[in-house]
């Protein structure tokens, strides 16, 4: 079980990814970690009407994982934590 809890995409299997990147208070505000989608299940985007889900392809597949998120102060101090509980 991953322990790197919180809402946010990883910048991994592209050209110039850095997979420890992520957005703060202050800094970073156009990071892999705010781009749609931004939950499990299929939704639609206001912005650019897409529609889409991080588990869109597993579930269309019957392969989609039972996901536990844990949480910690660290969690909550990165932003992370925050945006799967508002």
């Amino acid at each position: 079980m991953p322990h790197v809890a919180g809402g946010g995409l990883g910048s991994f299997n592209h050209r110039f990814a850095q997979p420890t990147a992520f957005c703060t208070q202050h800094e970073h505000h156009d990071c892999w970690a705010d781009r749609f989608p931004f939950a499990y299940e299929t939704q639609t985007d206001s912005l650019s009407g897409r529609s889409a889900g991080l588990l869109q392809r597993a579930v269309a597949s019957k392969t989609a994982p039972r996901v536990m998120h844990t949480q910690s102060s660290t969690e909550y101090w990165t932003r992370g934590g925050s945006l799967v509980h508002t």
